[in-house]
């Protein structure tokens, strides 16, 4: 999975996880078994969501460490989106920088990714076998086109600090924001669901695989993401909360200690295998 598909799971099962718990239309229930001691109602679609966003931040950290071994800007983009997929490129001050578009009746995809490659000083430098360290960012913006019936839009926008690149393991650093809006519409309610999500990366240690950089699974690592979370019912109060989910890394099992409103819960969740 490239960036151009990294949120798809993230968009697409959100509506399919709210979808479960919203069908009847009477939405007002717990659902289902309240893990550790949260009682809010919501929680489990919180998890999930959280949990979804999360693996979208460990792709990103794929993404990244894929880009160690381009040699162009048309290069960069075809790690990232598929060969063919560029639709234009620019470069200064050691920054590389690939646009990419999706325009279709359903909606609109932009992509933008830079990278900007460091050596083992940790200084600029252009492509080359020696790079040591690399800042990426990325941004995608998605916008349907029709917003009467159900949808997704979002806006998505990660930065990486990523070092140890010519060493065995990697040090990622940085943080991801996701802004997640969802409309549901069912014969007898209609039900809005807002997302915002945003992980701060802490010292995440990702090996070298057998076969260079194979993906961003973490052996080592924190990484806190904050939601803050609005629900509503056809023309009722929006309902808002926030939560807090810790998540500690071994070898890409993660230890998850969430609080919200003065409750709190552990639990653990297989993220990645590490290669």
């Amino acid at each position: 999975m490239r960036s151009g598909k990294l949120f798809t799971a993230v968009a697409s099962a959100a509506l399919f996880s709210l979808a479960l718990v919203g069908c009847s239309g009477d939405d007002n229930t717990p659902t289902g078994n309240q893990p550790g001691g949260i009682t809010d109602p919501q929680y489990e679609v919180v998890q999930s969501e959280a949990n979804r966003f999360v693996d979208s931040t460990l792709q990103l950290f794929t993404d990244a460490l894929g880009l160690t071994g381009v040699s162009t800007e048309t290069g960069i983009g075809d790690v990232l989106y598929g060969p063919g997929r560029v639709d234009s490129t620019q470069s200064g001050n050691y920054w590389n920088t690939v646009f990419s578009s999706d325009f279709s009746a359903a909606g609109t995809n932009i992509w933008i990714d830079s990278v900007l490659y460091r050596d083992a000083n940790g200084q600029p430098q252009n492509f080359g076998s020696s790079v040591a360290g690399l800042t990426y960012i990325h941004h995608w913006l998605n916008n349907p086109t029709d917003t009467t019936a159900g949808f997704e839009r979002f806006t998505a926008r990660g930065e990486l600090d990523v070092t140890g690149l010519n060493a065995n393991t990697a040090s990622v650093n940085g943080e991801f924001t996701l802004t997640l809006e969802a409309k549901l519409v069912f014969a007898d309610s209609t039900l809005h669901r807002d997302f915002t999500f945003t992980a701060t990366v802490t010292n995440v240690s990702i090996p070298r695989g057998s076969t260079n950089w194979q993906s961003g699974c973490p052996s080592s690592g924190t990484i806190t993401v904050t939601v803050d979370y609005t629900y509503q019912k056809d023309a009722g109060t929006p309902q808002s909360s926030s939560w807090t989910f810790e998540i500690t890394f071994s070898n890409g099992t993660a230890t998850v200690d969430v609080t919200h409103n003065g409750e709190s819960a552990t639990y653990t969740h297989p993220f990645c295998t590490v290669n």
